[in-house]
């Protein structure tokens, strides 16, 4: 592998509050995406997001370099409940998905010239676009658009709800509701699988993509970018204009958050792109 350019930036411009990461060596090049912390959890002043990303970060580069897919989840939530037993929060834990140290993954294996998908990170191999996404985000993401419209017809203004954004309030409760279904043997069209600490059957939400090329060149992101784009400008410059035109992201680009007070952006990002 050849790193051709990485960036990374917080939604709040200050780095020790990003909860998105990589992790790269001679073996492994990874994007992690923290969850946004929904229940107002910290450890030692750390939201369960940005420890996720740390410790998923420590387990990828201890990682033997030619295991598999299922073997390399195992191993990094294995390093997560450890973290919480450790400190006395597994059982905890156990009851309180809202509260989980999670996180969204794409990992490429560059023995096995696979990349795995856990959760809503995103790709672009040689140009082909691969954007996994939640049903349930789909669902909110498009109800707090329907809200962000109640509150306009009603007289305020975008700017107002840059401010304090009643629609995401509305919909934090349903946010930590679906939690529950996180994980969980429970099988439905809603229920979906990152990693946080808790096993899961792979074959459930695990997704494994095989590059049909020995050689070629691949983007990992975080949903922090809305559009992957070839390069790292032309994919900052895509979400500067959509930051621009619809900063509360309900129009052009529907998300559960948009960009608050003085955040320079509704999200975290992290992007690398290499050669293999």
């Amino acid at each position: 592998m050849d790193i051709i350019e990485q960036y990374i930036e917080a939604k709040t411009g200050k780095a020790e509050l990003c909860e998105d990461g990589f992790a790269v060596n001679d073996y492994f090049a990874a994007v992690i995406d923290g969850a946004t912390n929904k229940s107002g959890f910290s450890f030692q002043s750390k939201s369960p997001g940005r420890i996720a990303m740390e410790l998923i970060r420590e387990a990828i580069l201890g990682l033997d370099s030619g295991c598999d897919a299922a073997a390399a989840i195992a191993e990094i939530n294995r390093h997560i409940r450890d973290w919480y037993r450790d400190r006395g929060l597994l059982e905890g834990m156990r009851h309180k998905s809202e509260e989980r140290c999670s996180a969204s993954l794409v990992l490429f294996s560059g023995l096995r010239k696979e990349l795995w998908f856990a959760g809503d990170c995103q790709a672009l191999v040689n140009g082909e676009a691969i954007q996994p996404q939640k049903q349930v985000d789909r669902i909110f993401s498009e109800l707090r658009a329907l809200l962000i419209h109640v509150e306009l017809a009603q007289g305020k203004t975008e700017e107002e709800l840059r401010r304090h954004d009643t629609s995401r309030e509305r919909i934090v409760d349903l946010l930590k509701l679906q939690t529950k279904l996180q994980n969980t043997p429970y099988s439905s069209e809603f229920s979906y699988y990152i990693i946080d600490g808790f096993d899961w059957d792979p074959a459930l939400g695990l997704r494994i993509v095989p590059l049909n090329q020995p050689h070629g060149e691949i983007v990992l992101a975080s949903d922090g970018y809305p559009r992957l784009y070839p390069s790292l400008a032309e994919t900052e410059t895509s979400l500067a204009d959509l930051l621009r035109e619809d900063p509360l992201c309900y129009k052009q680009y529907r998300s559960v958050k948009g960009r608050y007070g003085d955040n320079i952006s509704f999200d975290d990002r992290c992007y690398i792109r290499f050669s293999y």
